[in-house]
């Protein structure tokens, strides 16, 4: 199992020493948002590799910014909406997460 979006998070941070945290950040933020838009479109991920996902996102939202946390409440939320087998445990993982939870039920019904 490969989790991309966290590694690209890893690799600029190694790769970039030089860089400010906002840039290194921006790396983090766009690796989540891309598992956001695969979900989405629908790629082939298992239940497995996108629970790990959130676990890796519920250990880790509290302490990264805020333009990471939107992106991982996107990553939250699109396996919500997309992922009928994981709808359950993305709202139990954005229980905590304020109203994340509840737009996850409200799309979800909407696509139904």
């Amino acid at each position: 199992m490969q989790l991309w979006p966290y590694n690209l998070l890893l690799q600029g941070r190694r790769k970039l020493p030089g860089c400010s945290n906002q840039i290194k950040n921006g790396f983090a933020a766009a690796g989540w948002l891309l598992l956001s838009g695969s979900v989405r479109i629908g790629e082939p991920y298992t239940a497995e590799e996108l629970e790990n996902y959130m676990a890796i996102i519920e250990r880790n939202i509290h302490h990264s910014l805020n333009r990471v946390k939107d992106a991982m409440n996107s990553v939250i939320i699109s396996i919500g909406i997309y992922r009928e087998d994981l709808r359950d445990k993305a709202i139990q993982t954005a229980g905590p997460l304020n109203c994340v939870s509840g737009f996850i039920v409200l799309w979800a019904l909407c696509l139904h």
